[in-house]
């Protein structure tokens, strides 16, 4: 336990170091400040342009009331804050943080010092990986507390925060929980690359291949529509399975609250799974494989 303890303060030495973790806050500030402002001036634009509607019932065009474009940057600013960790591109940033931080002993040669003064390679592993899932619980908390200040600059109020709280607390415990699923990816990958500039490609590349184009293809292959006797159009019921997909899945956490019991099912099932599947098979990769 001693040398678990001395190899963890290392390790958290060694982090606190790292520019790349504070870099990644000041990205996060940006993409969420971006964002708010964007949408804050769109809004205004159309305030000022006298947008008007027609109005089916009386057929008559009317000025929309300044009170939609209020609740239309209040309801972006709760969605902002419900799924801040995806606004605020929290996984990118912490995949290039772990891979960094892993690689870095690997590709400096200290590895191999380490294990040959003593340090287990498995105590070395678990202190990586809480290191890892430590670094993703700041990063998704810095990601709510900068979208709760944006959010509030576009107009959400105490009373609409109160109302929402508790759909707002469900989707930050789902976030919490995917910490352990991908800080046993983040940690997995470059601990079997061995290697900084290795992990950052493998883990940026599943981030764009697994994230973004799997999910299109199976969208496309499974999401073909289908047409009732009654002529109403519903979607295939097997794209509930992309919520095994641990990508899709965190980008959906914003949503959890409304999520049937199936769709939470694979939700948190699947993010056990791939946690337990990663942690154990890097665990056992990096406590069998001789260090080179």
């Amino acid at each position: 336990m001693r040398r678990f303890l001395d190899i963890f303060t290392a390790d958290g030495y060694k982090m606190s170091k790292m520019k790349s973790l504070y870099i990644g806050l000041v990205v996060m500030a940006l993409l969420v400040f971006v964002s708010a402002l964007a949408v804050g001036g769109l809004v205004s634009m159309l305030e000022g342009k006298d947008v008007t509607y027609y109005d089916p019932e009386t057929g008559v065009a009317t000025d929309v009331p300044e009170e939609v474009y209020a609740e239309v940057k209040a309801d972006y600013g709760m969605g902002l804050l419900q799924s801040a960790p995806s606004s605020a591109a929290a996984l990118f940033l912490v995949a290039i943080v772990a891979a960094l931080f892993v690689g870095a002993d690997y590709t400096s040669g200290m590895m191999r010092l380490f294990v040959g003064r003593g340090a287990g390679k498995v105590e070395n592993y678990v202190s990586k990986w809480l290191w890892v899932f430590i670094v993703y619980v700041l990063y998704v908390c810095v990601a709510y507390l900068m979208c709760l200040i944006a959010a509030t600059a576009l107009g959400v109020d105490g009373e609409m925060l109160a109302s929402r709280s508790s759909v707002a607390a469900k989707c930050f415990g789902s976030f919490l929980f995917y910490g352990l699923t991908f800080s046993a990816i983040f940690t997995a990958v470059p601990h079997v690359l061995r290697s900084k500039a290795g992990g950052i490609t493998l883990l940026l590349a599943m981030h764009i291949v697994v994230g973004a184009i799997i999910v299109a293809v199976v969208q496309f292959a499974l999401g073909a529509a289908s047409v009732g006797e009654d002529g109403a159009v519903s979607a295939s019921q097997n794209l509930v399975y992309l919520y095994l997909n641990p990508y899709y899945a965190f980008d959906s956490l914003g949503s959890v609250a409304a999520m049937a019991s199936k769709e939470l099912g694979l939700v948190f099932g699947g993010g056990a799974m791939w946690s337990a599947l990663f942690f154990g098979g890097g665990l056992l990769y990096t406590a069998k494989a001789d260090i080179k």
